[in-house]
């Protein structure tokens, strides 16, 4: 609870600001409509209020954005569910049947990694689709980290490829797995590095899996009772479903 306080006095100070900062620009503009009526000096210092408000109000919203974003997590945290079964995914050549058989695409095939990729149109959103681009990841044991940066360079080839394709994505989802041999303090968290952000340009969704075949769990850091968006719902559907 504690750090959902610091959020939201984080996310009340900011719009605090923010109206006291609006409450200032109002009240020079008033001042020089009273005592500038009809003159160039009034018009100037509206034209410079109204640009700087513009560059203001940009660095607000990003400061919203970014106290907004780390409340999802806060809250998922919160509210962990379990690990899951392995039903489907007992090796990586399993993993490849299942994502083929539902339309991924492999597009990358290499010693430390295999990615796919599938691009659908968005069946949450209803007005002014765009598409959702869905990508998997199968990371080799040997690497010690989920995020690797090559896998960053091999999306934006993809997106830059469906963007040829006169294809909008809006909605970013990425499952990276990997097999793990312990479930110790360090694993448990970089599985927890997740991402959930959500902006005025789309959603972002990464989610880690480290499937431990010892104990026949798949570990990841997700919620079934709090979800800060559909688009998080349907993520985690369908890695219930891939798992």
């Amino acid at each position: 609870m504690k750090d959902i306080k610091m959020i939201n006095r984080r996310f009340l100070l900011t719009i605090t600001l923010f109206v006291i900062y609006l409450a200032v620009v109002v009240s020079i503009i008033w001042y020089s409509y009273l005592h500038f009526p009809n003159s160039n000096v009034l018009y100037a210092v509206t034209f410079m209020l109204l640009l700087v408000t513009l560059f203001v109000t940009s660095i607000f919203r990003a400061r919203l954005d970014s106290v907004t974003n780390t409340s999802y997590l806060i809250k998922i945290r919160k509210n962990a569910g379990d690990p899951l079964p392995i039903k489907r995914i007992k090796t990586k050549e399993f993993l490849h049947t299942y994502l083929v058989s539902n339309n991924y695409i492999m597009f990358s095939k290499q010693s430390n990694y295999f990615l796919y990729y599938r691009a659908k149109k968005d069946h949450i959103k209803k007005m002014l689709r765009g598409y959702i681009l869905e990508i998997v990841v199968y990371i080799d044991a040997s690497e010690k980290e989920f995020y690797l940066e090559v896998i960053d360079e091999q999306i934006q080839k993809i997106q830059d490829l469906l963007r040829k394709e006169k294809k909008k994505v809006e909605k970013l989802l990425i499952t990276q797995i990997k097999v793990i041999d312990a479930l110790d303090h360090k694993t448990k968290q970089r599985i927890k590095e997740i991402v959930f952000i959500r902006s005025q340009t789309g959603i972002i969704s990464t989610i880690n899996i480290g499937l431990h075949y010892e104990s026949n769990q798949a570990v990841l850091l997700y919620s079934d009772t709090y979800s800060p968006s559909l688009y998080y719902n349907y993520h985690i559907e369908e890695i219930k479903k891939m798992i």
